[in-house]
């Protein structure tokens, strides 16, 4: 049997986010459609909403669907709110990010060879254009996902660990 663990969605901050990203966009089309301006500046007001929403509803509607946030299996992680999974064996660095006032923030994963993962021109161009604000090739938001995010951090180290490794230096883990 495969060992297997899962992170859930957190509902407190996706629900807020949601709650915020419906009423800025209501907002925002109230504007732009009670004074048409279809300048430059009226249609960037019109896809900011749009842009926030295609990052935010799916994680709202993955809380519906009961789909969690990470799942970690014996040969992959999963990362459902960038939709990629990947092979244990692929990842070179595994740290964490503490640069938030929640003590997490971030859990950054660099690659071994990233084009693997960024294999069509359009997430390769969204892998180059990242790569000039972070040093990151994935960075997992462990703000979205319930839990503590030390433990989160220290059982996905522990999963790397013990699945790249021979058998003689694994460690035991228990699942948070």
């Amino acid at each position: 049997m495969e060992e297997k663990a899962e992170f859930k969605f957190e509902p407190v901050w996706i629900g807020l986010l949601t709650l915020l990203v419906l009423y800025v966009s209501f907002e925002m089309y109230y504007i732009f459609f009670s004074r048409p301006s279809y300048g430059l500046g009226g249609i960037l007001l019109l896809l900011l909403p749009v842009a926030i929403c295609w990052f935010v509803l799916p994680m709202a509607f993955s809380i519906l669907r009961k789909k969690p946030a990470i799942v970690l299996t014996s040969q992959y992680l999963i990362y459902n709110i960038g939709s990629i999974s990947i092979n244990w064996h692929d990842i070179a660095e595994i740290k964490r990010a503490d640069r938030n006032y929640r003590g997490g923030g971030n859990l950054i994963v660099n690659l071994e060879q990233p084009r693997k993962y960024f294999n069509t021109p359009l997430k390769y161009l969204g892998y180059k254009i990242r790569r000039y604000f972070t040093a990151a090739d994935i960075s997992i938001k462990l703000d979205f996902v319930a839990g503590k995010n030390e433990n989160i951090a220290r059982l996905i180290n522990a999963y790397w660990f013990n699945n790249t490794r021979p058998a003689e230096f694994k460690t035991p883990h228990a699942p948070v």
